[in-house]
């Protein structure tokens, strides 16, 4: 039986159905629900009655709601303590960052971290959003530098871990020069993320309800990945949102087009996360330094608001 599984049902039984279940877990309903037929694909059973409505635990499986939860919660611990009990540097720190932010971001922070005198270590992974999150939960990273929307809880239960606003920069629509010319003939070419990933959730609920009602949308490609939607954008493939850090090099050379002046863009908030109850020398120095690397480039109060467009809902 898988940790995450488990977390799953967990999830269902304390919510009371797939959809609030889907939230507390930071991922999409669909996507929630393709685990939900793993998990039971695996065990031989359903555990889901979907003749209800909402769908949600048979009576036998919510009839184990202690035992699944002491059950997650001692497995949980017990991934951290073996990661801590298998590592010969207690001061080794593991610094997760969404793709977008590995390169752009993430690299300089474990750089000068990797400084100080109680760290013996410094490592960088990347993954999307969710996944950024859920290793610091069980154990599997130390910190996480990821992006969220404005106001946005980054986890279901916010007494479990830090969070620190580093920056804001936006979210904005970039394209070739032909690309722009496409655009004015009414077309718009859409390099797309999934939404089950952080950046498709915020298309679908900052940009899309914001574009112009006369806009033609003709999806081209999709991609989980900020980079490789970079790259398409740049190829000619359609426009892309991208976090403006990522495409900065490419504007000022011409290549790529900033169009947030005809389509809507939106602020997204850079974070550092850490759960509050993993402690200890060097990762408290390590915290110190890490939310007190950026300059908070917008106040709190601009952190509120959406720019660019004239569309629907662009008041």
């Amino acid at each position: 039986m898988r940790l995450d599984w488990l977390e799953d049902i967990v999830a269902v039984l304390e919510s009371g159905s797939i959809t609030d279940a889907a939230r507390r877990r930071n991922v999409s309903q669909p996507a929630f629900s393709r685990r939900l037929r793993a998990a039971e694909d695996a065990l031989g059973t359903q555990l889901i009655d979907r003749e209800k409505k909402p769908a949600r635990l048979r009576a036998g499986v919510e009839a184990l709601a202690p035992r699944l939860r002491t059950t997650a919660a001692e497995i949980r611990q017990l991934r951290v303590d073996l990661r801590l009990a298998a590592t010969d540097d207690a001061g080794s720190i593991v610094i997760t960052a969404q793709h977008s932010l590995a390169t752009t971001r993430a690299a300089a922070i474990v750089e000068r971290i990797d400084g100080l005198s109680a760290i013996r270590g410094v490592r960088l992974r990347s993954a999307n959003r969710d996944d950024c999150i859920r290793m610091i939960m069980v154990g599997e990273a130390d910190i996480a530098i990821v992006h969220r929307m404005p106001t946005e809880q980054i986890w279901h239960r916010p007494s479990e871990v830090e969070v620190a606003g580093l920056a804001a920069e936006r979210l904005i629509p970039v394209a070739t020069r032909d690309e722009v010319v496409r655009l004015k003939t009414g077309v718009l070419r859409l390099v797309a993320f999934p939404g089950e990933v952080f950046l498709g959730q915020v298309f679908a609920e900052r940009i899309a309800p914001r574009l112009p009602e006369a806009l033609k949308l003709v999806p081209r490609a999709e991609t989980a990945l900020a980079p490789a939607a970079h790259s398409l954008a740049r190829e000619g493939s359609g426009v892309a949102w991208l976090p403006e850090t990522i495409v900065r090099t490419d504007l000022a050379a011409g290549h790529l087009i900033d169009l947030s002046g005809e389509l809507p863009s939106t602020l997204l908030e850079l974070v550092g996360v850490r759960t509050i109850r993993k402690r200890g020398n060097a990762l408290d120095q390590a915290w110190a330094r890490v939310i007190s690397l950026e300059e908070r480039a917008e106040g709190a109060a601009a952190l509120g608001g959406d720019g660019g467009g004239l569309g629907r809902g662009a008041g």
